[in-house]
């Protein structure tokens, strides 16, 4: 497999202040979260021309595009707002406070938010067609959506140990079923594939993480990786290839990236350094066809978000660093054939900073989060 090389990198780490004038490309400077370089109107300005959209005016914790390209974003405030043709329309009744999260099930018929944080997390569900909220009644940690169908997996302390629980959304009067019980606290999880949980404990460059697999079908937790500062890891659809991050054990600062196997074990590191929470894995179909017979085949890509200075990214403390906003970075854009190893950039522009987050591939275009104004932005995709 081939080694991954990416060169030219640039960041901005955060201090204190405000109304920082443009960044040019080699300098730094102050950006206090949900403020983009030039200011509200400028972002839009700075896109055009450099391949660069923006999709919603509005600020999201998360986002989904439906198949007619309907962007819908739910706001920081609890607002969900549908974005059509440049246009915004509130679908949802009045703000809700205290929200800490929120994540769009995986056809965007349903949102998650979720209301204040430790052991005392509360679930709000919209569903978007009927437009109303609906607050589920047990106190949860850490909930994911499948990626399937609508069920939720959250932890919840039970005695001295924790159970995992899945929850069906559709059904008003469902109750939570207790899947497994776990003796670790605080920890986080990732709905990956059909039939695996992943459960991590949170990424932090100090302390030593680990991450485990539950298998809904076997009932079984297995280790995936354990003992890496920093660890973090976003995967295929299917689970059966990563891309990891752990910081470097005697520094605290910096770290590596490794593509991994679905048993943690090392298939080849990344020359490359960025953060999984800044990358997505896509199934990009491959149609073929003979003169009787038409089938389908994808080929594994990687969209990674890239900051451009290495050097500065490397001495922060990572992943914290960035997950604590006390670092944001400005990015290039890279389209990456996972098991080839071509690489080629999509997006890269000195005229607007682009701190890029939550990516997501809908239709030919790869959206994100930019965290210089908290707006969503996509790019074409290469054919």
């Amino acid at each position: 497999m081939a080694i991954f090389a990416v060169g030219g990198y640039y960041l901005r780490s955060r201090q204190s202040g405000t109304n920082t004038p443009p960044l040019q490309e080699g300098q730094t400077g102050s950006l206090p979260p949900g403020q983009a370089a030039d200011g509200q109107n400028s972002s839009q300005q700075d896109a055009n021309g450099s391949g660069l959209t923006i999709a919603s005016q509005s600020r999201a914790l998360d986002y989904f595009v439906d198949a007619s390209k309907n962007v819908f974003v739910i706001q920081p405030d609890g607002q969900v707002i549908k974005s059509s043709d440049g246009r915004d329309e509130k679908i949802s009744e009045g703000p809700i406070a205290g929200i800490t999260g929120a994540s769009f099930s995986f056809d965007g018929k349903k949102i998650m938010a979720t209301i204040g944080g430790g052991s005392q997390v509360k679930i709000e569900i919209f569903d978007v067609e009927q437009k109303i909220w609906r607050l589920l009644p047990n106190i949860a940690q850490s909930p994911v959506w499948s990626p399937y169908n609508h069920q939720l997996a959250f932890l919840s302390k039970v005695g001295d140990s924790t159970a995992l629980y899945t929850l069906n959304a559709d059904d008003p009067k469902a109750k939570p079923v207790e899947a497994t019980r776990i003796r670790q606290q605080d920890m986080v999880l990732d709905w990956v594939s059909r039939s695996k949980i992943l459960l991590g404990d949170a990424p932090n460059s100090q302390w030593a993480s680990s991450l485990w697999v539950f298998d809904t079908a076997k009932k079984t937790v297995s280790p995936v990786l354990l003992d890496k500062n920093g660890l973090q890891t976003t995967w295929d659809s299917s689970q059966t290839t990563g891309f990891a991050f752990y910081s470097n054990e005697n520094s605290y600062t910096g770290g590596q990236a490794w593509l991994i196997g679905q048993d943690g074990k090392r298939i080849q590191r990344m020359n490359l350094l960025t953060l999984p929470s800044k990358c997505v894995f896509y199934d990009k179909p491959i149609s073929s066809a003979t003169s009787t017979t038409a089938s389908e085949k994808t080929t594994l890509l990687l969209f990674c978000a890239v900051p451009r200075d290495k050097q500065a990214f490397e001495n922060k403390p990572l992943p914290d660093a960035y997950l604590e906003k006390d670092l944001f970075t400005s990015d290039d854009l890279f389209e990456i054939e996972v098991f080839s190893g071509n690489l080629e950039n999509i997006f890269g522009s000195s005229k607007i900073g682009v701190d890029a987050d939550n990516l997501k591939v809908f239709g030919n275009s790869l959206f994100f989060t930019n965290r210089f104004d908290g707006k969503v932005y996509y790019v074409n995709l290469p054919a």
